[in-house]
């Protein structure tokens, strides 16, 4: 069983769940974002939700290493080369000194290397999906890999389970060529996430698109549409090769949580957990936690300091917010205390859940000082103890 203890106050932070000052006729507004953030953090990600999930894969080889290859090339011939420009050294190099046999080894050394940073790409995605519960009603999965050719791997619905979904994306081939993004995004609009491509009715659309280059065509017809559909876009672009203002315009605004720059390939599982989070948020906008299993606990402020019309808002908005759960002994639990300098319990985890509204509507102002430290240790000795 999951405990969270909230303190009335008012407003959730995304990043720490901390309160800061807003003023109570809007604490409406905040409670779908408090919901969310107890639903995200205690049910498995995206658990019960059916959504339409395409990766889309830049396979053009525009791999932020190419610079550490090139001189990589010269230092395995071990000659002394040294010109102004890095592509003279490069065709100086293969030309005139390396020897045909040192050419193949160094051939050889940069796929090793390109499909290293390839596979890790592989993993990412297959860890991806990992955290969501692919199925016939709940999750499809459709991945594209793009040059300035277009490879449908799998299309959405296509596999029904993850083993099959892993199998295809060990199978997939790494392949070289422009980066055609603009090609891609349209692609994705008018074949990959329609019905004919798999896509179901009515089911939310999400795009998460993985490139390490610039775009080489034109990307705007692709991004209208895809806007336009209400398909919403994650852009990871990788590494300093990417053109960040062509990322902002494909990711779905705000960029601040739909576009991504890590700065390598070694880094790009750092923010995996925080984008299936977005996903999750993005999908279900306003979660109904009916299996949530969490016992939540409200500590509300009833000292002098809270005007009498804010203290009733309080008790409405406690009252809706709990109408979001499942309550019940498998399934979500509240505990209610107000306090002033003294303390009192409204609601234990173990009254009967019918008696809760009315628990909260015969709630009578403390007033008096704030003993805020005083409630927060009644609250860890007295409220979340086993029962």
């Amino acid at each position: 069983m999951n405990g969270l203890l909230c303190k009335s106050g008012f407003s959730i932070s995304k990043v720490d769940r901390t309160a800061v000052n807003l003023p109570y006729e809007y604490i409406d507004e905040i409670r779908q974002e408090l919901i969310k953030k107890i639903c995200t953090e205690v049910e498995p990600k995206c658990a019960h939700q059916a959504i339409d999930l395409m990766f889309l894969v830049d396979s053009s080889g525009s791999v932020g290493e190419t610079d550490y290859i090139a001189l990589d090339f010269a230092f395995q011939c071990r000659k002394g080369v040294s010109f102004g420009s890095f592509l003279a050294i490069l065709v100086y190099v293969l030309v005139y000194v390396c020897s045909f046999q040192e050419i193949y080894a160094i051939s050889d050394r940069f796929l090793t290397i390109t499909n290293a940073f390839y596979d890790k790409t592989k993993n990412w995605i297959k860890n991806m999906i990992s955290s969501f519960n692919v199925g016939p009603k709940t999750t499809a999965v459709g991945l594209t890999q793009f040059t300035a050719r277009i490879w449908d791997e799998f299309k959405l619905g296509e596999h029904t389970d993850k083993a099959s979904i892993n199998r295809a994306i060990d199978d997939m081939r790494y392949v070289k060529g422009k980066t055609g993004t603009g090609k891609a995004l349209r692609h994705m609009a008018e074949h990959s996430l329609i019905e004919t491509g798999g896509a179901r009715k009515g089911v939310p659309k999400v795009l998460v698109l993985l490139t390490d280059g610039k775009a080489d065509d034109d990307i705007a017809f692709g991004v209208d549409k895809l806007k336009n559909m209400g398909v919403y876009v994650f852009a990871v672009g990788i590494g300093d090769k990417v053109d960040l203002d062509q990322l902002t315009e494909i990711a779905t605004h705000p960029t601040v949580t739909h576009m991504h720059n890590p700065d390598s390939f070694e880094t790009i599982n750092e923010f995996r957990k925080g984008l299936i989070d977005e996903i999750c948020k993005e999908t279900d906008p306003a979660p109904v936690c009916e299996r949530a299993d969490v016992d939540v606990a409200f500590l509300i402020d009833s000292s002098g300091s809270i005007h009498s019309q804010d203290y009733e808002l309080m008790k409405k908005w406690l009252v809706d917010f709990t109408k979001n759960f499942a309550i019940g002994d498998y399934n979500a639990k509240f505990a209610i205390v107000q306090y002033a300098k003294k303390i009192e319990s409204v609601f234990t985890f173990n009254d009967n859940k019918t008696d809760l509204a009315e628990a909260v509507s015969n709630m009578q102002q403390i007033r008096g000082q704030t003993f805020t430290g005083q409630a927060l240790e009644f609250a860890k000795d007295q409220v979340f103890t086993e029962v």
